[in-house]
C-alpha cells in the first residue's frame, strides 16, 4: 500500500491541469458531451453523455493507433433525437416517487444514503418495465452503432426497438441499414 495523490486545477472555463502520482501532469478541455485529454501517456478523447459514449485513447508510446471512421453518406434520412413516440412521458407515479424522495431526504433522516440507494433501485426496475425507457435504449443503441460502422449490431438493436415499440423513425433506420448492408 502506497501513498496516491491526485489534484485538478482550473485554468479556465473548460480547462484544467490534473496532477496525480501515476499519471505526472496532463491538461484536459472540452464541453459537456466533447472532452479531450492529454498527458504523459497519450491523448484521449470522449464524446457523448447520458451514460453512452465513445473513448479513444491515443498512446504516444505505441505507434499502431487507428482511427475508424465510417463511411457514411446519407445521414440525413436519420435523426440524431429519439423520435416523439419513443420519448418516455413523466407519468404521475415517477413524480409521486420523486416528491417521496426530496421529501425524505428534507426531512433529515438518519439514512440519507440508504434512502438515496432505494430510491435509485426503485427507478430502475421501473425504467425496466417501462415499454418507452426500454424502446428508446434500443434505438440509442442501434443509432451509436450505426454511426460507429457496426451494422450488423446496429440492426439487431434497431429490431430489439421495434419490436418493443414498433415507430415509422425505427422503420426508417432498419431500411437505412439493410440499404448500407446490400451495397
Amino acid at each position: 500500500m502506497g501513498l496516491n495523490y491526485r489534484k485538478s486545477f482550473k485554468i479556465g472555463k473548460n480547462t484544467r491541469v490534473n496532477v496525480s502520482k501515476t499519471g505526472g501532469i496532463g491538461i484536459s478541455t472540452g464541453t459537456k458531451g466533447v472532452r479531450v485529454s492529454v498527458n504523459k501517456k497519450g491523448v484521449r478523447t470522449q464524446v457523448g453523455s447520458n451514460g453512452m459514449y465513445y473513448r479513444d485513447q491515443y498512446n504516444f508510446k505505441n505507434n499502431s493507433n487507428t482511427s475508424y471512421e465510417a463511411e457514411l453518406t446519407s445521414t440525413d434520412n436519420i435523426s440524431h433525437n429519439l423520435p416523439k413516440e419513443l420519448k418516455a412521458k413523466a407519468s404521475t407515479k415517477q413524480w409521486v416517487l420523486v416528491l417521496i424522495g426530496l421529501f425524505s431526504v428534507l426531512i433529515g433522516s438518519q439514512n440519507d444514503i440508504l434512502i438515496a440507494l432505494f430510491i435509485g433501485i426503485i427507478f430502475c426496475i421501473w425504467s425496466l418495465f417501462c415499454k418507452d425507457t426500454r424502446a428508446s435504449l434500443k434505438y440509442n443503441m442501434a443509432t451509436f452503432h450505426f454511426f460507429k460502422g457496426n451494422f450488423d449490431k446496429s440492426l439487431n438493436y434497431a429490431y430489439k426497438s421495434r419490436y418493443i415499440k414498433d415507430t415509422e423513425q425505427v422503420n426508417k433506420l432498419i431500411g437505412l441499414i439493410i440499404e448500407k448492408t446490400s451495397k
